[in-house]
This record gives C-alpha cells, sequence and structure tokens, in this order.
C-alpha cells in the first residue's frame, strides 16, 4: 500500500495538495490514473507473468532431470545427461566428448532419440 501511494503521490502531486472532499478530483486526475492502471496491467500481463511462467517451468525441467535425457544448453548445443550432482550435470557431446554444466544452463528438454535420428547416420 505505501508503495502504490508513493506512486500516485510521484506521478499526480495534485492528489497532496487536493482537499479530502471526493467532489474536489475532477475528471482529468481520475482519466490519468484510469490509464496508468490500464498501463500497468497490460505491462504485468504481456511481460511479467509470461517471464514468471516461463521460468517456473524450466525450475521444473532442471529439477525432473534424469539420466539419459537429451536436452539443449543454452549457447544451442544438444547433449544427453550422464550424470547429476547437485547443480552440476555432466552431459555428452558426442562418443568421446563430455562436459560438466551448471543446471542453469539447460534450456529445453527434447524428445529421447533426437540426436541420434537427426544428426548421427
Amino acid at each position: 500500500m505505501k508503495f502504490f501511494l508513493c506512486f500516485v503521490f510521484l506521478f499526480f502531486p495534485c492528489f497532496l495538495y487536493a482537499n479530502t472532499n471526493v467532489s474536489s478530483m475532477n475528471n482529468e486526475n481520475l482519466v490519468t490514473l484510469f490509464i496508468f492502471g490500464i498501463f500497468f496491467l497490460f505491462i504485468y500481463f504481456y511481460m511479467i507473468r509470461p517471464q514468471t511462467k516461463r521460468e517456473k517451468s524450466l525450475k521444473i525441467l532442471r529439477d525432473n532431470l534424469a539420466k539419459g535425457d537429451e536436452i539443449i544448453i543454452l549457447n544451442g548445443v544438444l547433449a544427453t545427461v550422464i550424470s547429476i550432482k547437485d547443480q552440476w550435470v555432466i552431459v555428452s557431446l558426442s562418443d568421446n566428448c563430455e562436459i560438466i554444466i551448471q543446471k542453469n544452463a539447460i534450456m529445453q528438454e527434447v524428445p529421447k532419440g533426437t540426436i541420434k535420428s537427426k544428426f548421427v547416420k
């Protein structure tokens, strides 16, 4: 509530000097307040909410990793999970190439068999 009052007084200083009567507020102030409210709702539903949904789904993906899952790393590299230890994951890029990455670098899980069916012949 304090944040809202600070926001209102910052952008609408006329409220600081207004009378306590509700009738003293003119329509311009209400329209401006309404426009800022619509703008905030737009920002919330088109920017903030989708980002939190994306972060939540990535957290679920990273927590449910298992050995043998095929994933896409942050830079677009396809890999297969070899083992998981706390926040670190050992992945295989090819038959003789293994690297250690953080769980935060995992961006997407792909269906099993994607690497062999599409790229290895």
